[in-house]
């Protein structure tokens, strides 16, 4: 989907209770999600990669527990909400060149995570990754390209043995 028109979304988007997937990639113009997205029961996968405007996440994101799949990636955030562990269900989050996003809130480890990108996301602590390994030991797939941070490959290999790993 592309349209930079698009500003706001209509609360009465969380009346469309069957609907499981959401693609509002490259919107740019969208700045704020309604909190009514927090009705969708059925919401497994979200797209917002690309909507650069979007600088922050509501926290009604909790009530999304069928939420398998979320893209972020390219957004202007600058963190997470502590609320997004909520997400019980969530395997596959993408953030990738989120380069405002200053931390990742703890209880994203928690999660039953199988695929992490956090790929050009460039002020994210140095410790960032050590985390990831320590508490994402499930993950199939880790992309950590672009970042400027010396890793030890072997070591991350040995740590995530099961893992996929992008550099």
């Amino acid at each position: 989907m592309y349209c930079e028109k698009l500003k706001i979304l209509p609360e009465s988007l969380g009346e469309c209770k069957a609907l499981t997937s959401l693609n509002l990639e490259s919107c740019y113009g969208l700045k704020k999600l309604p909190n009514t997205i927090g009705e969708l029961k059925n919401l497994q996968e979200l797209y917002l990669a690309g909507c650069s405007n979007l600088i922050e996440f509501p926290e009604v994101i909790t009530k999304l527990t069928q939420l398998t799949s979320l893209d972020i990636s390219a957004t202007n955030m600058e963190s997470l909400p502590e609320s997004l562990g909520e997400c019980k269900a969530l395997t596959s989050l993408k953030l990738a060149q989120c380069r405002e996003l200053k931390t990742l809130p703890a209880a994203l480890y928690q999660l039953p995570l199988k695929k992490l990108s956090i790929a050009g996301c460039k002020q994210l602590p140095l410790d960032t990754v050590s985390t990831i390994c320590e508490n994402l030991t499930g993950l199939e797939e880790l992309d950590l390209r672009g970042l400027d941070i010396k890793i030890d490959r072997e070591q991350l290999k040995a740590q995530l043995p099961n893992c996929k790993i992008e550099f």
